[in-house]
C-alpha cells in the first residue's frame, strides 16, 4: 500500500515517470502479497497514468488486468471500466467510449449507497464525451451534478474541477457570465481535503 500510496503522491507533484515506477513495483508487490484490491488499485494507477504520457496500448493492457483480477468486486470493475472510457476518449474514440459508458451505467442500475468520488469520475467521464462532442449543454448538466455532489460530500477537489470544467463548457455557449463565476468559485472552495 505505500508504494501505491508512493505512486499517488508523486503523480500530485507532477512526476508521472517516477509514478510509475511506483504503481509497476505496488502490483508486483501485490502479486507476491496475494493482495489482490492493492493489485488492480496499482493497475487502474498505471491505466490512468499510462495514458497521461499517451502510451495508450499499454494502459489498455493494465485496465485488462485490473478487470481481469477485480472478480466480483464492482467498485474495482467500474473504476477500471471508467479508466478504459477515458483511455479511448483520449485515443479519440467517442464511440468506444460511449459503449464503455453505457456499459457502467448497466453496471450501476439500481445500486445504493456508492462511494460519492466512483459517482464524480463517472460523471466526469461523461462531461468529457459530451465536451469532445460539442454537446455543452449536455456536459453542463452532468458537471453541474457532479458540483452538487462533491459540495454535498465536502470534496473540495472536485468540487474546483468540475466547476473549472463547466466554466469552459459555459464559455463555448457564450453565457461568459457563468463561466466567470464557475472560474471564481472554483478558487473560493474550501481545500480541507488536500
Amino acid at each position: 500500500l505505500l508504494l501505491l500510496d508512493d505512486s499517488n503522491i508523486r503523480s500530485l507533484a507532477g512526476d508521472v515517470e517516477l509514478s510509475v515506477d511506483s504503481a509497476m513495483r505496488a502490483m508486483a508487490t501485490a502479486k507476491l502479497s496475494g493482495h489482490v484490491r492493492t493489485q488492480v488499485a496499482s493497475a487502474i494507477n498505471l491505466s490512468h497514468l499510462l495514458c497521461e504520457l499517451g502510451d495508450f496500448d499499454r494502459a489498455l493492457h493494465y485496465v485488462a488486468e485490473g478487470l481481469n483480477a477485480s472478480g466480483g468486486n464492482l467498485h474495482l470493475r467500474l473504476a477500471a471500466l471508467d479508466s478504459r472510457a477515458n483511455i479511448l476518449l483520449s485515443r479519440g474514440d467517442c464511440d468506444g467510449c460511449a459503449a464503455v459508458i453505457e456499459e457502467i451505467s448497466t453496471h450501476i442500475a439500481g445500486e445504493r449507497g456508492r462511494l460519492h468520488w466512483d459517482e464524480l469520475t463517472e460523471a466526469s467521464s461523461r462531461a468529457r464525451l459530451a465536451q469532445a462532442r460539442g454537446l455543452w449543454k449536455d456536459a453542463i448538466r452532468e458537471l453541474s451534478d457532479g458540483v452538487r455532489l462533491a459540495s454535498a460530500c465536502g470534496d473540495a477537489l472536485w468540487n474546483s474541477r468540475m466547476r473549472l470544467s463547466r466554466s469552459r463548457c459555459f464559455s463555448r455557449i457564450g453565457q461568459y457570465s457563468s463561466a466567470a463565476e464557475d472560474v471564481i468559485q472554483s478558487r473560493l472552495v474550501d481545500r480541507i481535503d488536500v
